[in-house]
């Protein structure tokens, strides 16, 4: 697993706060063996410690890593967070796309009857044309200057009361 992997999986799974936490104790533990080291090779290994030697290791990465690291890991999460949100975005707009791109173009139709002419040449009514090229649905009625003109007893009833 890559290092960028890595610090990704620790930041998803524990915010830059918890990573954080795991890096300070990292580097304490890290700080104490390198101290330990640096110690057995300059005094020997039965030498006692002075108090310098253990608290320094100790206290520089407690005070340094907890700030540090947690701004970075902040840093971080933000960015894997707007990494989301960036392929959400994507996902979202390619379907926008797919659903623009399902009626578009010239359609050739009739003036009189109003059916649309298939790629393959035939004639198909416009509720069935858009109905199978779209997810729209026709529901049927009639407007006003239509029902007026279709049923122009029923009106002429209404005007007269």
């Amino acid at each position: 697993m890559t290092l960028k992997l890595l610090l990704r999986e620790m930041v998803e799974k524990q915010g830059a706060v918890g990573a954080s936490f795991l890096l300070t104790v990292i580097s304490v533990v890290a700080s104490l063996a390198i101290s330990a080291t640096i110690h057995t090779m300059t005094v020997g290994w039965s030498a006692p410690w002075r108090p310098g030697e253990i608290w320094i290791p100790i206290l520089a990465p407690l005070l340094v890593a907890p700030p540090a690291s947690y701004f970075s890991f902040r840093v971080l999460e933000q960015l894997f967070e707007s990494e989301a949100a960036k392929e959400k975005l994507l996902i979202e707009l390619q379907n926008a796309l797919d659903d623009v791109h399902k009626l578009s173009g010239l359609l050739p139709i009739c003036a009189s009857c109003k059916d649309i002419k298939t790629e393959r040449g035939d004639w198909q009514s416009i509720e069935s044309y858009v109905t199978q090229h779209s997810e729209a649905d026709f529901s049927h009625g009639l407007c006003p200057k239509c029902a007026r003109n279709l049923y122009p007893s029923q009106f002429h009833k209404i005007e007269k009361s």
